[in-house]
C-alpha cells in the first residue's frame, strides 16, 4: 500500500511542475510563477530518495533538469513530453499493482 501512496505522491508532483512550468511560460515576466516552478521542482526532488534504485530515479533527474533550464523553447518541446510520459507510466504501474492486489484478495 506504501508504494501504491508513492506512486501516486509522485504522480501528483510531476503535474505539479508540469502545471507550474505552463503557467510560467505563459508569462515570463512574473516572478511569482518562477517560485511557483522552483517550489514544485524542490518537491519533487525531496521525492527522488524513496524512488532510488527504481527507473523513475532518472525520470525524475531528467525531468528537474529541464524544468530549472533557462532554455524556454527546449522547456515547451520537452517538459510536457517527459511528464506525460512519466504520470502514463506512474498510472500503468498503479493498475497493474491494483490488479495484483485484486488477484490476492480472491485467491485468500
Amino acid at each position: 500500500m506504501e508504494e501504491r501512496n508513492n506512486l501516486t505522491e509522485l504522480k501528483a508532483r510531476v503535474n505539479a511542475v508540469n502545471m507550474a512550468l505552463g503557467v510560467m511560460l505563459t508569462d515570463l515576466t512574473n516572478q511569482a510563477h518562477a517560485k511557483k516552478r522552483s517550489d514544485a521542482v524542490a518537491h519533487l526532488q525531496a521525492l527522488r530518495p524513496s524512488f532510488a534504485g527504481t527507473p523513475y530515479a532518472s525520470q525524475i533527474d531528467n525531468l528537474c533538469q529541464f524544468a530549472m533550464g533557462d532554455d524556454y523553447n527546449a522547456i515547451k518541446k520537452k517538459i510536457h513530453e517527459l511528464a506525460t510520459d512519466m504520470t502514463r507510466q506512474i498510472t500503468k504501474d498503479l493498475t497493474t499493482n491494483m490488479n495484483a492486489i485484486k488477484a490476492l484478495k480472491k485467491t485468500s
